[in-house]
């Protein structure tokens, strides 16, 4: 019976919908203005979810308060944080602020793409020293360096651990058989 009741009350934690008593105290220009700020499409029936249906919610304060963040999203600082941090590019602002969010996001990813760049050559320069540090070494010296690489790689969770068929994982390295 106790296993039953906890069961009812996890699942009930799960619901997405919000419950008549919050449908009630919800103050719902300022839920609008928060998911305007945040940057969300205005999509009354998941910005009300659950009060929809039971009529408990007010689309009119909601779309004023959405209104009034969406302007505080658009505005160039925001763009460019979005852009600096790779999010999609939003396309609901209002036409007057479109053009200087968008130039604001555009240099922001361009500084994104750019940093990711470097990170990914800086990646493929650490292979190719791997590769040459593998070149010069010989026998015990080339395994114990592979070794002491593989266990650094282990530490920050490089390998997958996985290896093709037809080879063994021997210390995190494929080995054919």
């Amino acid at each position: 019976m106790i296993k039953l009741a906890v069961m009812l009350l996890i699942l009930s934690g799960c619901s997405s919908n919000l419950s008549e008593d919050k449908c009630r105290e919800m103050n719902w220009e300022q839920r609008g203005e928060t998911l305007g700020k945040m940057g969300h499409y205005f999509r009354p029936e998941i910005m009300a979810k659950g009060c929809d249906q039971k009529n408990l919610f007010s689309q009119e304060k909601l779309k004023k308060g959405y209104d009034k963040g969406i302007v505080k999203f658009c505005s160039p600082e925001s763009g460019k944080y979005a852009g600096l941090v790779g999010r999609q590019f939003f396309i609901g602002c209002p036409e007057e602020l479109e053009p200087a969010f968008r130039e604001s996001y555009n240099k922001g990813f361009t500084t994104y793409l750019q940093r990711k760049e470097i990170r990914m050559s800086l990646q493929d320069r650490n292979l190719i020293d791997l590769n040459r540090q593998l070149w010069i070494r010989t026998g015990t010296q080339r395994t114990e360096f592979l070794r002491s690489y593989i266990d650094l790689n282990r530490l920050s969770g490089s390998h997958s651990g996985q290896c093709p068929i037809g080879s063994v994982c021997d210390f995190d390295v494929c080995r054919t058989r």
